[in-house]
């Protein structure tokens, strides 16, 4: 009885797939109608709003990555760089001390 259900639920969800990917076909065939291609003005207007769509999508796509990006570098850098600069400045002040030593004998 949980098999058949098992292969139910599975099918169901395959069904599902398959519509959505019949819509997906079906939206984009109004942009690929071949019987609105007739003049080199036609292609032309299709070739602009298909770059259009396309030059859409990219930046959208730039903006999630620009995003997951400053998420990552927060996440991830921001505590090794204060890490480093408080690394950077002991060393400059053991710098500033040995140079003092060096040339300052009452310095100690």
């Amino acid at each position: 009885m949980e098999n058949i259900l098992a292969q139910e639920l599975e099918l169901q969800h395959k069904l599902h797939k398959l519509e959505v990917r019949h819509q997906k076909l079906k939206s984009q065939s109004k942009y690929l109608d071949l019987t609105k291609i007739s003049t080199p003005e036609n292609i032309a207007a299709i070739a602009k709003s298909r770059r259009e769509m396309a030059m859409t999508r990219n930046a959208e796509l730039l903006s999630d990555l620009n995003i997951a990006s400053s998420k990552l570098h927060t996440k991830n850098m921001c505590p090794l760089e204060s890490k480093l600069d408080k690394m950077k400045q002991k060393f400059l002040q053991e710098c500033d001390y040995n140079r003092k030593l060096k040339t300052d004998p009452d310095f100690v």
